[in-house]
């Protein structure tokens, strides 16, 4: 049986780890097994804020929440498989938290 995850949404502030935490364990209660997670959030803040977690907001949705939704979701990612390729995690990243330098007139 396939099952998409699009039947269910999950929602939380990716800048607050509990909530992300909350997610993960939300999506493993009606998800028995998970074939592809892909990680693709991302913050690109010009000043400094921090979260009421203390965490620099964009350190938190760019690198920490996409660590702990993985972690929530590990039982289910190692879950046996009925084929037998394993489950694959992909983590997006993007160019726009460089900034380029006074040296380089755009990005390469």
């Amino acid at each position: 049986m396939v099952r998409y995850l699009s039947e269910c949404v999950f929602r939380a502030d990716l800048s607050l780890l509990a909530e992300v935490r909350r997610a993960g364990e939300g999506i493993a209660a009606r998800c028995p097994r998970i074939d592809v997670l892909i990680d693709n959030a991302g913050l690109h803040a010009f000043s400094h804020r921090v979260t009421s977690e203390g965490y620099a907001e964009m350190t938190a949705v760019n690198y920490l929440a996409p660590w702990v939704l993985t972690d929530a979701l590990r039982d289910r990612l190692t879950a046996p498989a009925s084929a037998s390729a394993p489950a694959r995690i992909v983590t997006v990243a993007s160019r726009a938290s460089l900034r380029p330098t006074p040296s380089t007139r755009r990005w390469t």
